[in-house]
């Protein structure tokens, strides 16, 4: 159950991290906020997978969470290199990209990334306890 706890924090650590601005547009004058990555499918789905990896019991419920943990990450970084291609047009600019892009940003990508590795490092710490449950 600390588990469960543990990374429900995490995910919505990374769920209110969103509510911050990551983007800014050329002129200044507007703010894109980390919630844009929402409206993508793509990265709603490995949302909801993340939260149904912690919640349910199933065999299947770490691949649910990897999937998640991972596909969150790479869609920030997809929203990263193509936000503003929706915004005014144009291709993909890496320098636009990071010239226009707030400290916000960078921080939610280390706590997917910081999110990952707990639970990788927790999830292998309960598979080798439990191998290694001695019966009396």
């Amino acid at each position: 159950m600390k588990k469960k706890i543990l990374m429900m924090s995490i995910l919505l650590l990374n769920c209110l991290i969103m509510w911050f601005p990551w983007f800014k547009t050329m002129d200044g004058n507007r703010n894109i906020h980390g919630l844009i990555m929402l409206k993508n499918p793509i990265a709603l789905t490995c949302l909801i997978l993340c939260f149904i990896g912690i919640w349910i019991k199933h065999q299947y419920s770490e691949i649910f969470e990897t999937i998640g943990w991972i596909g969150m990450m790479t869609m920030q970084i997809y929203e990263f290199l193509t936000w503003h291609i929706r915004i005014s047009g144009g291709s993909i600019d890496f320098q636009l990209s990071c010239q226009l892009t707030y400290s916000y940003f960078y921080l939610a990508v280390f706590i997917s990334m910081i999110s990952y590795i707990i639970y990788k490092f927790i999830l292998g710490r309960l598979k080798f306890e439990q191998e290694y449950i001695v019966y009396v």
